[in-house]
């Protein structure tokens, strides 16, 4: 279920790599102004070395709830995230992992702040590059080119955006070298926002469905100081009696 998890935030706050740097607010490009949408649908497509290995759809309410459903062809798994909690089944499973996640929800989570957040998670060492007009699916849009390189691997975000700030489509991808230094792709995840600013409402499991995974909370910790406390009451006690034998 961790790897479901992990999976599903790769595809949804699409940073590879440097998954959990995805800030709370993000700051604004200076390059892009985007056009303030509240909601949409998006198809999401994932291919390691040019094969496809994963399908998903997702429906965003905002960027604090959204739900989401992949098929990576070998079974089904369907996560909600919704104000701090993140939910996760595999396939026609009825029962729910959920965890609470306060590190992925936004200060501002109004669904356009999704893009500079993914520009922000690459890191301030980025080279950009306007690659100029490019038609997607007959919607003319300026395709911006991010780079993060590590030495090692890049990190590329390419974002396709129409002349008034809507995002049509954007791409994620994990780039690698080879041994005389070409890049190759080793991994591609593609989104395609097919449906804004339409009436999206997402809902959670019901509650006797549901299990939560331990967050790392400090209850384990208080129940023992509970229990040492008690133990003392128990010497106390045992004091009194002493005395009273006296």
């Amino acid at each position: 279920m961790k790897r479901f998890l992990l999976i599903a935030l790769m595809l949804v706050l699409g940073v590879t790599g440097v998954l959990y740097a995805t800030p709370a607010q993000a700051q604004e490009d200076a390059t892009i102004v985007f056009a303030p949408v509240r909601t949409a649908r998006v198809q999401t497509v994932t291919t390691s070395n040019g094969q496809v290995i994963e399908v998903c759809q997702s429906e965003w309410e905002s960027l604090n709830r959204w739900h989401l459903t992949c098929d990576d062809f070998d079974s089904i798994y369907e996560t909600v995230f919704y104000d701090d909690v993140l939910y996760v089944r595999a396939g026609d499973d009825p029962i729910w992992v959920a965890e609470r996640r306060p590190d992925l929800t936004f200060i501002d989570s109004a669904l356009f702040n999704l893009f500079p957040a993914r520009i922000a998670s690459l890191g301030d060492d980025v080279t950009v590059i306007n690659l100029g007009l490019v038609i997607v699916d007959g919607i003319e849009t300026t395709q911006y080119q991010y780079w993060f390189n590590d030495g090692n691997d890049a990190i590329v975000y390419d974002i396709f955006i129409t002349a008034d700030g809507v995002v049509i489509k954007d791409v994620i991808s994990l780039r690698g070298y080879d041994d005389d230094g070409n890049v190759i792709l080793l991994l591609e995840v593609t989104s395609v926002f097919i449906s804004y600013d339409i009436d999206i409402v997402i809902g959670v499991p019901a509650p006797d469905v549901v299990i939560f995974i331990d967050s790392g909370s400090d209850s384990d910790d208080d129940d023992d100081d509970d229990d040492d406390d008690d133990d003392d009451d128990d010497d106390d006690d045992d004091d009194d009696d002493d005395d009273d034998d006296d």
